[in-house]
């Protein structure tokens, strides 16, 4: 029994090893080496307000690196602005944009034309599915679109975790992290069984003794 306990922990050990390989390795494919234009913009102000002001507010933004995830810390009790220039992202992939926290008290999807209209305020999910969970919108390639913008605002104060990235490497980084937890809850149960079925055992034997 002692030789199966070592045996079963090696193999615990080792999917463990594995599976944080795997974590690292899907979390890197959303750097990029392209540059492009985000800017965050604490901001409490209504899209209609905005948009005639865009490229004056832009000066007040915080500029981030599109193509990169950024870590951001937000105060409590505030309201933001992601905004997202199409025009230097590559023309021919469709991009997501994401927000790394669920637990947003408001978030709104927009896309802006080149007179700063809104030609879609309907929320874009490439995958609907999980979009409580790891909020995203799905760019699609077209002429027609000049900005994007993400308004969210929060109660609490949080690290948040913002990216635009291509649509393809966005799904497969999701499903790679599905398929991490999973596995990860696999071993749990597998654990858990081996526990069980070494109890049982020691109990029958203390039985028998």
């Amino acid at each position: 029994m002692h030789f199966i306990g070592k045996h079963i922990h090696w193999v615990v050990r080792t999917l463990l090893i594995i599976m944080c390989c795997v974590f690292l390795h899907s979390v890197s494919t959303f750097a990029a080496s392209d540059n492009a234009s985000v800017w965050l913009l604490d901001s409490a102000e209504p899209l209609a307000k905005l948009s005639g002001t865009l490229q004056e507010s832009l000066q007040n933004a915080k500029q981030l690196n599109a193509l990169e995830s950024s870590s951001i810390r937000l105060a409590p009790q505030t309201s933001h602005w992601l905004i997202i220039d199409l025009f230097q992202l590559p023309d021919n992939r469709n991009y997501v944009v994401y927000l790394g926290e669920p637990n947003l008290t408001w978030a709104k999807f927009y896309l802006l034309d080149e007179s700063y209209q809104a030609t879609d305020d309907q929320r874009l999910a490439s995958l609907e599915s999980l979009s409580n969970v790891r909020p995203h919108w799905l760019i699609e390639h077209s002429q027609g679109h000049r900005w994007a913008l993400v308004n969210f605002e929060h109660d609490r104060a949080l690290t948040l975790e913002v990216g635009v990235v291509a649509a393809k490497a966005f799904e497969i980084n999701l499903h790679q992290i599905i398929l991490s937890y999973g596995a990860i809850l696999g071993v749990l149960i597998l654990c858990m069984f081996v526990c069980a079925v070494y109890f049982l055992y020691r109990s029958n034997k203390n039985t028998w003794c």
